[in-house]
C-alpha cells in the first residue's frame, strides 16, 4: 500500500495518510494535490427540524382557522417531531473532512466522532506542510 520508506502520519480505522497519498472512506488523494483542509459539521438535521416544525405551525394555524382539531393535532406532532430532531442534530452532529483543490472541494469523509475527524485533519496538515518544507 505504501512505498518503502515513506512516512506514515495517520493509520487508523481505515484511514491512511502518508507524506504521498491520503486513503479516506477508500478513495486515495495525492497530498501534493490539496489546497486547503476543514472540518465541517452537518446541518442537514437542523435544517429538516426547522422544516417540520414550519410545516407544524401552519397546519396548527390551518387547523385553528378552520377549526380542524385533527389537523392542529397533526401540527402539533410535526412540530414535535421538529423538537426532537433539533436535539437529535445537536447531541449527534456528523462531521465531515471537505479537501480543497485549485479546482473543486470534495466531502472525503464524514464521521460522528469529532476528535477521530481532528486527529485525521492535523495528519494531513502535517503531511502538506512536510511536502512543502514548510516548519511547523
Amino acid at each position: 500500500m505504501t512505498e518503502k520508506n515513506e512516512k506514515i502520519y495517520f493509520n487508523s480505522n481505515n484511514v491512511l495518510i502518508t507524506e504521498t497519498k491520503a486513503l479516506l472512506s477508500g478513495k486515495p488523494y495525492m497530498v501534493e494535490n490539496i489546497v486547503s483542509i476543514s472540518l465541517v459539521k452537518s446541518v442537514k438535521k437542523v435544517r429538516e427540524a426547522l422544516i417540520l416544525s414550519a410545516i407544524g405551525i401552519i397546519l396548527i394555524l390551518i387547523g385553528l382557522i378552520s377549526s380542524a382539531s385533527i389537523v392542529s393535532i397533526l401540527g402539533l406532532v410535526f412540530v414535535a417531531l421538529g423538537i426532537f430532531n433539533f436535539i437529535w442534530a445537536n447531541v449527534k452532529p456528523i462531521y465531515y473532512i471537505k479537501l480543497n483543490f485549485s479546482d473543486n472541494n470534495i466531502i472525503a469523509y464524514s464521521s460522528e466522532d469529532k476528535k477521530f475527524t481532528q486527529e485525521i485533519i492535523d495528519a494531513l496538515n502535517r503531511a502538506i506542510l512536510d511536502k512543502a518544507d514548510i516548519p511547523v
